[in-house]
Parts: C-alpha cells; structure tokens; sequence
C-alpha cells in the first residue's frame, strides 16, 4: 500500500502542516492529529531521508501520526498553520467504514508494538480512560448491540459524526478483548 504522505511547508528547516487537517483527524494537540498531509520541501531533503516515513505499517491509519511522534522525539520543528481545506470525496460510505475499521486496527496494533501510546491519539486516549474506568466493556456492549443502527445511520443521508466516533470508540473496545485472548 503506497502513502501518501504531506507536509503543507517546509521552510527554514521548519516542518509545517495544517491546524485543520489535524482537528479533522482526531489527534491531540502537538504531533498527534496529523493526518496525509503534505510535504514539500526544497532544500531540506535530509529532513525525510534522517527521518523516513515509517514503512513498517502495512495497513491503512496512523503512519502519519508515528511519522509526527518520530520528528518531535528527535527535535524537528513543527509549526501548525491555519489552512482551510475542502477535501473532496468520491468513497461511498460503506468503503469509508471498512477504511475505518482498518485504522482502528492499526492503531490497536502500533499500541501494542509500543509505536504510538494510548494518549497520543484521541480514540485511543479515550479508551484507556474507559479501561481503566472499567468501562470498555460496557462500550463494547453497547456497539455490539447498536452496530446495525449505528450503521444505518452512517450510511443515511444525514449521518450523525458524534456515532461516527462512538463507533471507532466500540469498534477499538471490541478489537481490543479479540485481539486481547
């Protein structure tokens, strides 16, 4: 699977990328909500060449994240610019869930292999919150239950994006107790 991967400027020996595309994807602030953004860079090559883009990651989700955490580990400068972005889309709903579905796994998986940390990401720092609350079950529970009607409401006309995210919430709960046993 090729990424693509962007950093919107790279002046000055400063890594810039947008404030947007970090809210849209979900991470906290700092490095996390780092999501395929852009790179340019003119005379700064060495930058991706010290530090490549991490290509132990085979499935879809959160390689920019661990790309971000490497750079702020190591002291690379990152400013976030406001730049507005309208992103269009041609996937239908259906395939935007199973990508989804796909990232939740590999951030479950970067956890595990000690890549990224729960609160490094939003969805994954929100589950920690709720294991150790004792609540991930619960969760579970309840997106077991609801899966169908969640989804039909994902793929509706007028999806609601607050079950968008309690949907990667469960689904992260419910990967978590499989991949767990």
């Amino acid at each position: 699977v090729p990424f693509f991967f962007m950093v919107d400027f790279l002046v000055e020996n400063v890594l810039v990328y947008t404030e947007n595309n970090l809210k849209e994807n979900g991470l906290l602030v700092d490095f996390q909500n780092f999501k395929n953004t852009n790179i340019y860079h003119d005379e700064k090559k060495e930058i991706l060449l010290k530090y490549p883009f991490p290509d132990f990651i085979s499935e879809y989700g959160y390689e920019d994240a661990v790309f971000i955490k490497t750079l702020r580990l190591n002291s690379v400068p990152i400013t976030h610019i406001e730049n507005h972005l309208i992103h269009y889309n041609n996937e239908n709903s259906i395939d935007f869930i199973k990508k989804t579905e796909r990232a939740v796994n590999t951030l479950y998986d970067l956890i595990n292999m000690q890549k990224i940390e729960y609160k490094d990401i939003k969805l994954s720092a929100f589950y920690s919150i709720a294991k150790k609350l004792y609540l991930a079950g619960v969760i579970k529970i309840i997106y077991c239950k609801n899966k169908e009607l969640i989804l039909n409401n994902l793929t509706s006309e007028n999806p609601n994006l607050y079950l968008l995210d309690f949907y990667k919430l469960g689904y992260l709960c419910f990967v978590s107790q499989i991949k767990n046993v």
